[in-house]
């Protein structure tokens, strides 16, 4: 039998051609995916996606356990991944080693900043001189964040984190921040975009105090057992008693009314516009003091704000540190904790070294020393009240 010659095209040309264009886009696409899965990111991350919708649930219908989507996105773009699109320090550094510090901590705990050009020390005593109140620490600091927040506007930065350059923070921030993002939705109800981690109705996040005070009405997260969070005793800075049923090694979030202290917040593109409305207003009237001015709109509800207890960034103690020097102590960094619990400052040789271990910055802390890398979100519980009583999830 004749064995039929089997031809070598089995498509014509142009279909052989759809198929390698077809199959040629496939593999870009997962070439795509795989990079963004893989690729490190100079960003702060955003956090696993806790969902409340308030005409659903059985909390807005009666006060009862509500349904709850907990959404953890296995990949989105890079640019959502951002929760802060711009972080900007401000302050004149004096000396380099504060820059090259500051730089080196953000870089290790994962996340870019930018240094906000400010004028020389003369330049704010003449400035300062003008004013017939206030002191020149307060008046050059009040137009340093005017600055920032004018810059924040101008730029049409979606949001920005506002940091002095005193600030530290814990070298486990970005877990810190992601547990606080869920919550912060929850208490806003927002069905926000995987892009708006904190939720769609907020103006000011203030993530570095020294006290504040929630406000009545607000639900709030609190996280029992948060190896993080300093003790009330060492928090000598703070103005504001701890909110009522917070103890040691508890951290409470919650929608405030009021704050003292600047060391570090958050803003909205809108949030920033609302405050630097009312900036320029009190400006001519020489106020000095920026976080009594952001104060006054988050009690009068102008801006919506949140917090947390103990807050999440500290402040080096300038005169500490300097005090500690003129006395030659050896470990200057153990005498001048700075309100969190693992420095970040306190801690560079470590990361820099890639040692798995950092300690804490306390001698009586719980948690002697950790490694960053094994850190987790702790376990919370949503609160909140209405005329049925009072509600609590745990998340």
């Amino acid at each position: 039998m004749a064995l039929t010659k089997v031809p070598r095209r089995y498509f014509p040309c142009r279909y052989r051609y759809l198929i390698t264009l077809f199959a040629s886009s496939l593999a870009v696409v997962c070439l795509y995916n795989l990079f963004y899965c893989f690729n490190g990111d100079t960003e702060i991350d955003g956090p696993a996606l806790v969902r409340f919708d308030p005409n659903t649930s059985e909390v807005a219908r009666n006060g009862s356990l509500g349904v709850f989507r907990i959404a953890i996105p296995q990949y989105f773009p890079k640019a959502n991944r951002r929760q802060f699109e711009r972080v900007i320090v401000i302050g004149t550094l004096r000396n380099p080693d504060e820059q090259e510090a500051i730089s080196r901590g953000s870089l290790m705990t994962g996340f870019h900043l930018h240094f906000e050009s400010t004028k020389t020390p003369a330049e704010e005593r003449d400035n300062a001189g003008k004013f017939s109140k206030g002191s020149e620490a307060d008046t050059g600091a009040f137009h340093m964040h005017l600055n920032a927040i004018k810059g924040v506007v101008a730029e049409s930065f979606a949001s920005a984190l506002i940091m002095e350059k005193t600030v530290d923070w814990d070298v486990n921030l970005k877990m810190q921040l992601k547990g606080l993002a869920s919550g912060m939705r929850l208490m806003q109800e927002s069905n926000a975009s995987a892009a708006l981690p904190y939720g769609d109705r907020w103006d000011l996040l203030w993530l570095g105090h020294c006290g504040m005070r929630c406000a009545a009405a607000s639900s709030f997260l609190l996280a029992p057992h948060d190896i993080t969070a300093v003790p009330s005793r060492h928090l000598m800075s703070y103005r504001r008693e701890p909110p009522a049923g917070v103890k040691n090694h508890m951290r409470l979030a919650c929608q405030i009314e009021e704050a003292v202290g600047s060391v570090a917040y958050a803003v909205t593109n809108e949030g920033a516009q609302k405050l630097l409305t009312a900036l320029l207003e009190v400006a001519p009237k020489q106020e000095k003091r920026f976080d009594v001015v952001a104060s006054r709109l988050c009690q009068t509800e102008v801006l919506s704000c949140f917090s947390t207890y103990p807050a999440i960034m500290g402040r080096r103690s300038v005169d500490c540190e300097k005090g500690q020097k003129d006395s030659n102590a050896v470990d200057l960094n153990e005498d001048c904790p700075s309100g969190v619990m693992f420095s970040t400052l306190d801690n560079l040789d470590s990361l820099s070294n890639s040692t798995s271990k950092v300690k804490s910055a306390y001698q009586d802390a719980v948690i002697k020393e950790i490694d960053p890398a094994q850190f987790e979100v702790p376990h919370t519980m949503f609160k909140w009240r209405d005329d049925r009583g009072e509600h609590e999830i745990s998340l």
